[in-house]
């Protein structure tokens, strides 16, 4: 169903970059459904995110995933060089930078690799509240990131860093919190109305 609905974003609205992004977040979360990663005990450990056993990857779900995300990137950036400001565009390559970043870290275990597109991402929500600080959505984004660097050793915080982050983890629930009641795409509510 996700996949016929942005079918149909993208062919109404082939270049808007958001239609993009989100195709490869519905194949990120395909895959990562398919292999399991998506289970809740897979969270409930930081070993197990850690593994660097690598899963099976389906190799054309890959190609469709990273199409998707070159696209989105292309569309933004291309709409940046008109609007460096223009909102939607953030959005979407915050996003896209996003759906890369976890495909990396969670599929492919290239945790190195994955970090220097967190912090692409993380640029581009930073980029966005500074045009518009009630495009509440962008702040998943600087939530996950202040969660992760508050979940590391005080060591690794020297290598680990991310632009206006300090590692506090209650100001990354409420950043996360903030998303969820009051997001324009991702609020909670609008899920459990759905369902």
């Amino acid at each position: 169903a996700a996949n016929r609905s942005v079918d149909a974003h993208i062919a109404a609205r082939p270049a808007d970059p958001l239609g993009h992004a989100v195709r490869g977040a519905v194949l990120l979360f395909e895959e990562m459904d398919r292999l399991g990663i998506l289970e809740s005990e897979f969270f409930a450990s930081d070993k197990r995110i850690a593994e660097k056993k690598k899963p099976k990857a389906d190799p054309e779900l890959r190609r469709r995933l990273f199409a998707a995300v070159a696209e989105a990137r292309r569309l933004g950036t291309a709409r940046l060089a008109a609007d460096p400001e223009e909102r939607n565009a953030l959005f979407a390559l915050c996003m896209a930078s996003g759906v890369a970043t976890d495909y990396t870290s969670f599929v492919e275990k290239r945790l190195w690799s994955a970090l220097k597109m967190a912090r692409e991402s993380h640029d581009y929500a930073l980029r966005l509240l500074r045009r518009d600080p009630s495009f509440r959505d962008a702040y998943l984004t600087t939530g996950l990131h202040e969660y992760l660097v508050g979940s590391l050793p005080f060591f690794a915080r020297w290598f680990v860093r991310f632009e206006d982050t300090a590692g506090d983890k209650r100001q990354a629930v409420k950043h996360l919190e903030l998303v969820a009641r009051e997001g324009l795409y991702r609020r909670v509510a609008e899920l459990q109305g759905a369902g």
